[in-house]
């Protein structure tokens, strides 16, 4: 009997242990977004640089490069047929493939999008997740940005992402009082220029600076010859983010100082209040003692006159 109770507590152990191991992978996979995103790409075919070619072997393989007598002269980027030789299958390569173009999403729209089955079509990434062929994302109406083909117009074109993981690499400088924000500034034929850092407080003054980099960066491309400009180096001493700290930290320095000043000043005044407060309470104790001394002299010379005009009396008396 007892070992009939043992099993069935073995078992129930078991089976909460495997069931909350599935409950841990499924919170997992909620929140980390490539998890999820995994798990919704289900695309099984190759990839159009990638042409299908069957092996001598009986596979069915995605090439991405020439056939030379019947072999694939490149790397095979994936197979339709069983994994083998080390080489993945289709929908494993694809997870893989949209997990490292997922690197170049912001983590404010983490999710990879492009549609494989058609050429040049429109790749970026998204704040919603994404549909199962990976081709686009299933909110539409959710914030994007894209990934273009080229270095240069993925750092020019102010929707692409890479400007947008940029974007999220700005720290303004904090000052007290003021809050900030990160504007992205357009640069000539509507490319994108520069980082911003906007200031305002309670009272509704504003003021700002621009990020020193991405500013140069801006420059460089307009005009590499630039840096021969005095001008522009005493428009980059007026503008920029580093010189605009040091001249609000002067500023914070000079009123510290001043209120530093100010306190001195105070505790000065409050100091000879004090000291005035002190003596005008001696003086009137002083005073208070004296009149009652002098109340008591008084009292005591008229104690004294009495009697001698007693004694007077008495004389009289006795003369009569």
């Amino acid at each position: 009997m007892k070992q009939h109770y043992l099993l069935g507590m073995i078992l129930i152990i078991l089976l909460m242990l495997w069931f909350s191991s599935d409950l841990l992978k499924a919170s997992g996979s909620i929140k980390e977004g490539f998890q999820v995103q995994q798990r919704l790409i289900t695309i099984n075919m190759c990839p159009q640089w990638a042409p299908q070619i069957q092996t001598a072997k009986g596979n069915t393989d995605c090439c991405e490069g020439e056939l030379l007598d019947g072999k694939c002269s490149a790397k095979t980027f994936c197979t339709l047929s069983a994994p083998h030789d080390g080489v993945s299958s289709c929908i494993d390569a694809w997870k893989q493939y949209f997990a490292e173009k997922r690197k170049q999403c912001p983590s404010t729209m983490p999710n990879y999008f492009e549609n494989v089955k058609v050429r040049n079509s429109i790749k970026g990434c998204n704040a919603s997740t994404i549909k199962e062929d990976g081709s686009v994302p299933q909110n539409s109406s959710a914030k994007r940005c894209r990934v273009y083909d080229t270095e240069k117009e993925n750092r020019e074109k102010i929707d692409s992402c890479f400007v947008q993981k940029e974007r999220l690499k700005i720290q303004c400088p904090s000052f007290p009082g003021y809050t900030s924000r990160v504007d992205t500034v357009w640069g000539s034929r509507n490319t994108f220029g520069f980082f911003n850092c906007s200031y305002s407080n309670s009272l509704g003054q504003t003021t700002s600076c621009a990020d020193e980099k991405t500013l140069t960066a801006m420059w460089d491309r307009e005009n590499a010859n630039w840096r021969m400009n005095k001008t522009k180096y005493t428009q980059l001493e007026n503008i920029s983010c580093r010189t605009f700290v040091s001249r609000e930290q002067i500023k914070e320095r000079e009123r510290q100082r001043v209120e530093v000043e100010r306190r001195k000043r105070e505790e000065a005044e409050r100091r000879l209040q004090q000291q005035k407060s002190w003596w005008e309470n001696w003086r009137k104790r002083w005073e208070s003692q004296a009149d009652r001394a002098r109340r008591q002299n008084e009292e005591q010379r008229r104690k004294q006159q009495a009697e001698i005009d007693e004694l007077r009396n008495r004389l009289k008396n006795c003369k009569k």
